[in-house]
């Protein structure tokens, strides 16, 4: 008893010894320090959740917590099914550098249930609890946590509660396709793979192991853990690798670190550290080596170790594979510990990155341990992470193509976290001792930063004025050379605007160096970006001499950072405001965001501009800025220019020229956001819809597109300077509490960062003379790109560009410009691209743009009779082309003019007017010298025979009146004289009705004005330099006037005074006279030098010729009855302006200058049919017409069944003529001729050089006309086929579609004979299209030609409903709920969707047509539900199982006769987005082994039906979105290949190379085995046939001589017959055929009688058969 007793206490001892252990060696049950009381533990209720329920709970987490949560699927189940994870960090977003990836995968076995609810309830609890309980914190903040809570949902959902071991067949443990998913990875140690083909290591595998795969390749988890269940241990590499089937350990490496990790889990497990949880099978410790328990080929867990830098482990949780939902809340108790305690792993060992010399990423660089065979990898950032138990290694990094670093010896601590070591690495292979002796050392330090970034303590709080320039004011004291401390004005009530510059030699511009501005609280009671910008400039002031990339933006940038710009109105505010406006404007209670010139709206003689905008306005004249952001608060949004377009009404989109970079800019700082990027509303506090409700995809908008602002900052930035400028909106309160800030600081922190780095893209350099002087203001042009930007005073400039390659010239006044070639790459980094620029020749300048007209090289004025005196000249010198006009009249006495056009005197009626007015003010008379030489140029190029003058001359008149205020004569030479009484001052006043009294030449301009007829007047003057317009339909005059003022060379003015007369005088003209005025400020002096009048001359002609031409571009009609005469009274409409215009009172003509596009005009005129059709309008021409208009014999409501004949709008004709007048960019084809004698034609859109014809481009395209005849869908795409083909060149997005696509347009497909007005869709055509029987006639002709096209995306255009349908029409579908749905679902959800996000009505759920659509999603139907029928043998399920071609039919209007005005532009920007969708995919090539294209070849993807055919070159594109894809590709006569790829996140097709080779089986067996089995047989045959004939042979011999054969068979020793083997040889080698003959001894063989056991004897013995 005693002894028991003895023992008992021994145990008891050596059990608490072990436990002491255990807590030491790291393994405690809990952390000390955990607070329980705050723990939520709500959630942990008995339940499992299914998949949809799943999806929704997930979807419903991350809209709870946007900024630590988000749903990634990384593919789907053999059942379509997602393989949802759910991602849980504190930046969700953007991973932090460093920031370890830790992955939970559950559920691989579907009837192993457990782990699925288990992870379900600990993403509840890490989120729930963040914030509150410190632990949970703390692991959010500093790892990246992925949870998979089923990886085989398929299988779970084939399971059933409550079975503890699977089904039959296991049933639910496998896969939708009966395959154990943890036996079908890739195994180390199988030596079959390593004769695999390249690409092939996926072929065979499930959809579920292809994603998980994918997954762990790309991404780089550190640490992972597989939950499973029917035991209770952890279990740890290797599964596989031994002799037998089990109790044989195989060690990994890392064998000691997986103990420890399986330990970790299993000893704050109660049941599972006791090791005999599910007898009869025990487990010491509870943890157990994978293969000595029992080996498993094709496991993940070894290809987590084996592929990747992923130590994985498995838990098996349960003795019960799937018990009651009663249990799990007690399997959550005995689990969370161990769960979160293995997440918390992921911080053990070391960490840090690999760069090279210049401290830029190594990505691939291995990170080896001495003594350890196992090396991991660095990511794309250079970051590692190797997990290690505590203790001393010696460690070095190395890379292809660099030297390995030198050993250092580094040691892992148990506690305080990884150790962390940076490696540098030399690519330099002769490096010297000296270099290397600088690699780094062990004794490396990393100073410790808070969670904010700060080495310092940061109060978080809003600062007033006087504290925030204290802040500033002690900012700067502390870092003096790293800031300079600056004021650019005051406020109204006196404050000062604050600006601090962060840079590393501040004070001055340094050439070379990009300026950027940040300016925030332009609006008083929008705070975010005030304290925004305060932290920015201490975290950039403090992590200045520690943090790389902090050091690179302040060495590289000038970075200006205005904190406040409306600080009286800062100061009017109240926290806590969340969409008010008390403090919102300045203190004279201007909104400053409305204060700045507007470039659509003139400004007023008496606006006075605010104190804050004027500094602001001359800070940005001052500094070369390249990039700026305004950042603002009331939504959560990155806004680009345009703000605002002329006319605006809200939600219609004005993109700028340079719309790809804004853009880039936007998404840059919104993806890098991890809530902007989601585009959300803000939540809405008033009733009914409002600014705030809007959502914003991809986080940015244009600005005219969501609401106009007129008068703002950001367009002002762009249009007057170099800044790019974007507004940034930061909350959607405008004045949080304080406690919030921390939270928007770690939100903007890294968006701020990103957006200042983006001042780097593009192209940059200096521009310098041929003696190598800076040759300040010089203009760069990017060809394409109608935005130009200037040289600062150093001549170094910035040019922010997207990728690609440009076409720039630099030019700048009296050099001769230069152009080069750049291509931008994809990077941080610009372009360097510098410019030699050799002084002009006026001579050659001469000769090459001005007929080398000696006279024009003229220096100095005229004065009054000398320019009357040259008129005059001209006159005489072509009368017939001229006309001098002095003294004939009243008005000609006191204005004298030169009329110039061909056959003057003749009729002028139909030409158009132009006045060139020049003098207006007699002190600005730049104009009368560059009129006169304007007139000379026009009439020598008559001469001549220049073609665009001669052409010009035919369409208008153009009367020059250069010196309309006499008074120049006694105007005395200074830049800015002043005179009284001038005539533009008499004529304002006149309009204004400010003067009674009216001078004789002011009565003769205003006479001029009324009887000429002008159709437009040019102004031409000083004072400033400036171009401005009126106002008018179709925006024509504010364009002519932009694009003249981007062919002049950038000045700034100290007065721009004359811009707001200019604004008056040019108005009060339009709207007295009716008459569009142009107006030209030539020069900031108003009376320029005498030298400058010949540079003044050589800038303006150009810009001259190209306004006069687009003043000569429009139409002219002529109106009659079918008698001919003309209807004077009649009336034109053109597209959906509400004007009506007149015709003249003569000939009844119709004349109007237009810019070239595509209209349509309605002619009507009362007692007559109204008339319309749509007009081609192309640059440089006027296009003539005549109409005739016959008597209205009928009402004029048009019943039901009227008629439309397709004769009205001939489209073969339209297209024709566009081919003709876009030659070098368009083809016509004929698509076939169809049954009732019509030939259908399309038009091809795209760049017609080699690169295309060798390359091939993918095809898009656009048709109508297959189902129905709509004349309102027809005119919309010879609409759109205009409009691509005329903005080539001009519009930058354009240009970039027809030069990387095929845009095939087919207006009217099936060329119907006649149409019935109806606004009833058809739900089915009488052209049908059967997926497998034969066509009809029309039908083949349309689908052969679908075929040759080989589209990658088509619309079709249709009437009767306005919503977009995807396929399908008819019940294909693959399962039997989703009978409509494709296997291409996603994608064509968002294309459809792409449409509708750029229609002004398409999602709204107001209803606009009369017919019932039954809609999925706003705007979106499947073909075969939206009107509640299938749609049989349609089209669209055509094109998708028979094509390569993704269709859409897009219902583009109520009625099929819609006014087609109106309905282009509703879908102008949504056919325009359907080829920008054409952005993301796979794209490559498919060749044979001799490099030669194959056609012909077939691609499948991802288990798709669809299917998609290469082109001729071989090439081929497919539209996917970002994920992982399997592609196989297969040609006849080649072997099928497949591949596995991921396409990333971004706009671009992702390249894939197919090399086919040759499939040389033959009746499906190799060629070999086929060679040696067709000789076996083929000799089997020979020698059955010599059988057969010997047999022959000797049956004849015994029948011919009566006798029977002899029997004989092999002696018993089994040798020869022969005595030798030539004898042998030489019978087999008897020829078969031929004259040879064989001499047969017929005679039997005996033995002979003396025969003996000698070598001579016989080798055969015979037998006489036996009698019959």
């Amino acid at each position: 008893m005693e002894l028991y007793s003895l023992l008992k206490c021994t145990a008891s001892v050596v059990f608490l010894l072990f436990t002491i252990s255990l807590t030491c060696d790291g393994y405690s049950l809990r952390e000390a320090d955990e607070s329980e009381q705050d723990i939520n533990e709500n959630f942990i209720t008995p339940h499992y959740t299914h998949y949809e329920e799943l999806k929704e709970l997930l979807k419903n987490l991350t809209e709870s917590y946007p900024n630590l949560a988000k749903v990634h699927s990384i593919g789907k189940s053999v059942e379509g099914r997602d393989l949802l994870v759910f991602e849980i960090s504190e930046n969700v977003n953007n991973r932090r550098l460093g920031e370890p990836m830790v992955k939970y995968v559950a559920n691989m076995h579907g009837d192993e249930a457990v782990g699925r609810q288990l992870l379900v309830y600990l993403a509840q609890y890490l989120l729930h609890n963040y914030g509150k309980n410190e632990r949970v914190t703390k692991l959010v903040n500093n790892t990246d946590i992925y949870l998979m809570p089923s990886m085989n949902p398929d299988g779970f959902e084939k399971s059933q509660e409550g079975l503890c071991e699977s089904k039959s067949r296991f049933v639910g443990r496998e896969n939708a396709n009966h395959v154990d998913l943890n036996r079908n990875f890739p195994d180390q140690f199988d030596r079959k793979l390593a004769g695999q083909r390249r690409g092939s290591i996926t072929e065979g595998r499930q959809n579920e192991t292809v994603a998980m795969m994918t997954w762990i390749a790309t991404e780089p988890f550190v640490l992972s853990g597989n939950i499973h269940g029917g035991a209770v241990v952890a279990s740890y590499p290797y599964d596989s690798g031994i002799r037998r089937e089990c109790c044989i350990e195989s060690k990994s490496p890392d064998d000691e670190l997986f103990k420890h990790l399986a330990h970790v889990y299993a000893d704050n497990h109660p049941t599972m550290r006791e090791g005999n949880a599910c007898p009869p099978e025990r487990f010491p410790g509870g943890v157990v080596n994978g293969a000595y328990w029992y080996e498993v080929t094709g496991g993940m867990q070894d290809f987590n170790y084996a592929r990747s830098n992923s130590f994985e482990v498995t838990f098996e949780l349960s003795c019960c594979k799937y018990p009651s939902a009663d249990e799990m809340p007690e399997e959550w108790r005995l689990n969370k510990e161990s769960l979160i305690k293995y997440l918390e792993q992921a911080h053990i060992g070391i960490k840090g990155l690999v760069t090279d010399a210049d401290g830029q990423p190594i990505e691939g660089a291995s990170i080896v341990v001495a003594g350890i065979k196992h090396n991991i990898s660095t990511t794309n950032r250079g970051e590692y992470w190797r997990l290690l138990l505590p203790g001393t290694y010696s460690i070095y990094a190395a890379a292809w193509g660099y030297m390995p670093s030198e050993p250092v010896e580094l040691t892992v601590n148990a506690e305080g976290g990884p150790t962390i070591f940076n490696f540098t690495l030399r690519s330099d292979p002769e490096a010297s001792d000296q270099a290397r002796s600088q690699l780094p050392t062990a004794d490396e330090l990393i100073r410790p930063r808070n969670e904010f970034g700060f080495f310092h303590h940061i109060d978080f709080k809003h600062h007033n004025y006087t504290e925030m320039e204290d802040f500033l004011m002690d900012l700067h004291n502390m870092y003096p050379n790293l800031t300079n401390l600056y004021h650019i004005g005051t406020s109204v009530q006196g404050r000062k605007l604050y600006v601090m510059e962060v840079t590393k030699d501040p004070g001055k511009h340094q050439p070379g160096v990009p300026e950027v501005k940040l300016v925030a609280n332009m609006h008083g009671n929008e705070v975010i970006g005030r304290e925004m910008l305060l932290l920015l400039l201490q975290y950039l002031c403090e992590n200045y001499g520690s943090d790389k990339r902090v050091a690179e933006i302040v060495n590289t940038t000038r970075l200006h950072v205005m904190p406040s710009m409306n600080p009286d109105g800062y100061e009017a505010s109240k926290v806590g405001d969340v969409l008010g406006i008390q403090g919102r404007s300045n203190a004279n209670g201007i909104d400053l965001n409305r204060d700045f010139p507007d470039q659509y709206t003139p400004s007023k003689p008496n606006d006075i501009r605010q104190p804050e905008t004027v500094a602001v306005m001359k800070w940005i004249d001052e500094i070369p800025f390249v990039l700026s952001a305004n950042l603002h608060g009331g939504a959560l949004v990155a806004n680009y220019p345009f703000d605002d377009a002329p006319g605006q009404a809200n939600s219609r989109p004005n993109y700028s020229p340079d719309d790809k970079v804004f853009k880039m800019i936007a998404s840059t700082y919104s993806n890098a956001h991890p809530r902007m990027h989601l585009g959300k509303p803000c939540p809405s506090i008033f009733e009914g819809r409002n600014l705030l409700d809007e959502s914003f995809p991809d986080g940015i908008t244009n600005g005219a597109r969501w609401y106009a602002v007129v008068g703002g900052m950001q367009d002002y930035n762009y249009i007057n300077s170099n800044a790019f400028e974007i507004t940034l909106e930061l909350g959607c309160a405008k004045f949080p509490t304080a406690e919030k800030l921390p939270t928007f600081w770690l939100e903007n922190r890294e968006p701020l960062l990103a957006f200042i780095e983006l001042a780097h893209k593009g192209v940059y350099g200096f521009v310098r003379s041929s003696i190598g002087n800076p040759v300040h203001n010089a203009r760069i042009h990017v060809e394409g790109i109608e935005h130009d930007i200037y040289t600062a005073t150093t001549g170094d400039y910035w040019r922010l560009l997207v990728p690609g390659t440009y076409n720039i010239t630099a030019s700048a006044a009296g050099y001769e410009s230069e152009s080069r070639t750049v291509t931008v790459p994809d990077s941080k980094l610009g372009v360097p691209l510098d410019f030699t620029l050799m002084s002009s020749d006026p001579n050659h300048w001469s000769s090459a743009y001005d007929f080398r007209i000696i006279t024009n090289m003229e220096k100095g004025f005229l004065t009054n009779s000398e320019l009357n005196s040259r008129l005059a000249r001209l006159e005489n010198s072509q009368p017939d082309v001229a006309e001098f006009q002095a003294g004939e009249s009243s008005v000609s006495m006191a204005i004298h003019s030169l009329k110039v056009t061909h056959d003057v005197g003749g009729p002028e009626e139909n030409k158009i007017h132009i006045g060139l007015i020049g003098g207006l003010y007699a002190s600005q008379p730049a104009g009368r010298e560059i009129l006169e030489r304007l007139a000379r140029h026009v009439m020598i190029g008559n001469q001549i025979g220049n073609p665009p003058i001669k052409k010009l001359l035919d369409n208008v008149v153009l009367h020059f009146m250069p010196a309309v205020d006499p008074k120049f004569d006694s105007l005395p030479d200074s830049c800015n004289p002043s005179v009284k009484n001038e005539i533009g001052k008499n004529l304002l006043d006149s309009l204004n009705n400010k003067s009674q009294k009216v001078d004789a030449v002011t009565n003769a301009l205003k006479q001029m004005m009324l009887t000429e007829n002008f159709d437009a007047l040019i102004i031409i003057g000083g004072g400033a330099k400036d171009v401005s317009s009126t106002l008018g339909d179709f925006n024509t005059y504010n364009n002519l006037a932009r694009q003249y003022a981007a062919k002049l060379h950038r000045e700034h003015c100290d007065s721009n005074m004359e811009r707001e007369n200019v604004f008056e005088l040019q108005n009060g003209i339009k709207s007295q006279y009716n008459i569009p005025v142009i107006t030209l400020l030539l020069s900031c002096c108003k009376y320029p030098s005498p030298d400058s009048v010949l540079s003044l001359w050589q800038e303006n002609l150009p810009p001259l010729m190209e306004l006069l031409h687009g003043l000569a571009t429009g139409i002219r009609a002529s109106v009659a009855n079918e008698e001919g005469s003309p209807l004077r009274e009649a009336k034109v409409k053109i597209d959906s302006s509400p004007t009506l215009y007149n015709l003249t009172k003569n000939m009844a003509y119709f004349q109007m200058i237009l810019p070239p596009q595509t209209y349509s005009l309605t002619f009507s005129c009362e007692g007559y049919k109204s008339k319309s059709l749509p007009v081609v309008v192309n640059a440089k021409e006027m296009t003539s017409f005549n109409i005739v208009l016959e008597k209205d014999e009928i009402p004029e409501h048009i019943s039901a069944t009227t008629a439309f004949t397709s004769s009205d709008i001939d489209v073969n004709s339209l297209l024709n003529d566009l081919n003709g007048k876009y030659p070098k960019i368009s083809k016509l084809h004929t698509i076939g001729k169809m049954d009732n004698g019509r030939t259908a034609m399309s038009l091809e859109i795209g760049a017609q050089n080699q690169d295309v014809q060798l390359t091939g481009v993918p095809s898009i395209l656009f048709l109508s006309g297959v189902e129905e005849n709509s004349p309102a869908a027809t005119e919309v795409l010879v609409k759109f086929a205009e409009y691509l083909l005329s903005n080539y060149r001009k519009d930058p997005i354009i240009t970039d579609y027809i030069e990387k696509f095929a845009v095939h347009i087919a207006p009217n497909v099936n060329a119907f004979e006649n149409v019935t007005q109806s606004c009833i869709p058809r739900t089915n055509s009488s052209l049908e299209f059967p997926i497998a029987e034969p066509l009809s006639s029309d039908a083949s002709v349309i689908a052969n030609w679908l075929k040759e096209v080989n589209a990658i995306l088509a619309v079709s255009l249709l009437t009767g409903s306005v919503h977009v349908e995807i396929p399908f029409g008819d019940k294909h579908g693959k399962f039997f709920n989703k009978i409509y749905e494709t296997d291409d679902e996603e994608l064509l959800q968002r294309l459809a969707k792409t449409y509708i996000s750029q229609h002004p009505t398409m999602a709204s759920k107001n209803k606009k047509c009369e017919t019932s659509v039954k809609m999925g999603s706003p705007g979106v139907s499947h073909s075969g539900i939206a009107f509640n029928q299938a749609k049989v043998n349609s089209l669209i399920d055509y094109v998708y199982l028979n094509t390569s071609t993704l269709m859409l039919n897009v219902y583009v209007s109520c009625c099929n006769t819609d006014h087609v005005a109106d309905v282009w532009t509703e879908n102008e920007k949504s056919l325009l987005a359907m080829i920008g969708a054409v952005n993301q995919g796979i794209s490559g090539y498919i060749i044979n082994e001799s490099n030669e294209p194959i056609t012909g070849a077939e691609l499948s993807y991802d288990n798709s039906l669809h299917r998609v055919r290469n082109g001729k070159t071989g090439a081929y594109w497919i539209l996917r979105l970002a994920g992982s894809h399997t592609v196989t590709a297969q040609a006849p006569g080649y072997l099928p290949d497949t591949k596995l790829i991921v396409t990333p996140h971004v706009d671009k097709f992702t390249p894939l190379m197919f090399k086919l080779q040759r499939n040389q089986d033959v009746f499906g067996m190799p060629r070999i085995v086929f060679i040696i089995l067709t000789g076996i047989i083929c000799l089997g045959i020979v020698v059955s046939g010599v059988c057969c004939y010997a047999g022959c042979q000797t049956m004849n011999r015994q029948k011919n001589q009566n006798k029977k054969g002899y029997a004989f068979s092999l002696l018993p020793d089994g040798t020869s017959f022969f005595d030798d083997d030539e004898k042998e040889i030489s019978i087999f080698k008897t020829p078969l055929k031929g004259k040879h003959v064989v001499d047969v001894n017929t005679k039997p063989y005996f033995d002979q009688l003396h025969a003996s056991d000698s070598e001579d004897e016989s080798d055969l013995e015979f037998i006489r058969p036996e009698r019959d």
